[in-house]
């Protein structure tokens, strides 16, 4: 991706409102955050050696977010680069480049003034020169990595666009759409969460009670019991879930590979360890006030599906997904029961009251 291609993309999830009085600061403090994350991988690097197998990896997110907040203040305040820099760096040292571009983005900070009435104005400075050695130095750390400017720079778009370029309208992936319809997941479906006792509840679909009757497994009540949301929540908004799929006997036995990695015990392992993860991040609040997740968050998500079916899932739909959880997880903490409706499709779901009688009928029923 050439320097035309990436200003283009970016300018489409741009979300620094540039009128606000604390867009400066918040320009300054981005191409710091993201200085001492590079710093912070060749640290590491130097640290922990070859046991650091990640830090060509890290070093190529660090060097695409830095271009990112280079470039879209570059754009702002009128620096003329068409191409990208590319000098040569072999008589260059990387920890000399950091150190150099730590000048360059302190002495950006030491001319906030005239940098923010060139922000709010939109008007030409001598500054951008700065902002173009800085691109000039990142491309120079890429070189002698051996790492294309290119690859850095459509990767982090890939990245930032999947995280702030939403597609709600489009349909949850159906990643069974080419087995027997007796093993594909429902793409509209009812969960019942009745309660047995005050600690309790059963849980069940289409008249069957599925799984075990459930508690919260805590000393103190935290209302865990209702996990299940999220692997619902998995299967409405994302099309994938190996314990939804298993709690419903929907394993795609009729592939053998499928069913024993796609839908098999460590798949369903994994799942809960990213409810577990997601559980843990909002388990203070419950995201009760969020409108975005962490991407550290799902970034760490999509490292424990690499190399499963539900990898290629974008970040927007992970986040979509997670605040869909929780909105009803809260709901249904409130209410003590419900019904959960699933539409894949529209990627929902929501907390529907009990039909009457569901909960005596329930009851009755031997586990």
């Amino acid at each position: 991706m050439n320097l035309t291609e990436y200003l283009h993309e970016i300018n489409k999830a741009n979300k620094i409102k540039w009128s606000h009085s604390k867009a400066t600061d918040f320009a300054l403090s981005a191409l710091l955050g993201e200085l001492g994350s590079l710093a912070t991988a060749y640290k590491k690097q130097v640290r922990d050696g070859d046991v650091y197998t990640s830090f060509k990896t890290d070093l190529k997110e660090e060097l695409g977010d830095l271009l990112w907040y280079s470039c879209i203040l570059g754009e702002r305040i009128g620096f003329k680069l068409k191409q990208w820099p590319m000098q040569d760096a072999t008589e260059e040292k990387e920890f000399d480049l950091i150190y150099k571009i730590s000048k360059l983005v302190n002495s950006l900070v030491n001319a906030k003034d005239e940098l923010q009435y060139s922000i709010e104005n939109k008007t030409k400075t001598h500054l951008t020169d700065k902002i173009e050695r800085i691109i000039t130095l990142v491309c120079k750390i890429a070189i002698l990595n051996e790492l294309s400017i290119d690859n850095i720079a459509s990767e982090n778009v890939t990245k930032v666009l999947g995280y702030w370029i939403k597609h709600k309208d489009i349909p949850a992936y159906q990643f069974d759409k080419k087995f027997p319809n007796y093993e594909q997941l429902p793409r509209k479906f009812q969960i019942d969460f009745i309660p047995v006792d005050d600690s309790t509840v059963l849980v069940s679909t289409n008249g069957v009670i599925i799984g075990d009757r459930l508690t919260d497994n805590a000393h103190e009540p935290d209302g865990y019991k209702f996990h299940d949301v999220f692997h619902i929540a998995n299967a409405a908004t994302l099309g994938w879930s190996p314990v939804f799929r298993r709690m419903l006997k929907l394993k795609r036995k009729s592939d053998p590979k499928t069913d024993e990695i796609e839908d098999g015990a460590r798949a369903a392992i994994i799942e809960e360890a990213i409810v577990s993860a997601i559980y843990d991040y909002g388990r203070d609040d419950l995201l009760k006030d969020s409108e975005r997740v962490s991407l550290e968050l799902i970034k760490r998500i999509q490292s424990y599906i690499k190399g499963y079916e539900a990898q290629d899932l974008e970040p927007w739909e992970w986040e979509h997904c997670i605040l869909s959880a929780f909105r009803v997880f809260r709901e249904i903490n409130k209410a003590k029961c419900g019904s959960i409706v699933g539409d894949a499709d529209k990627r929902t779901i929501t907390l529907q009251k009990l039909e009457p009688g569901k909960q005596e009928y329930y009851c009755l029923l031997p586990i």
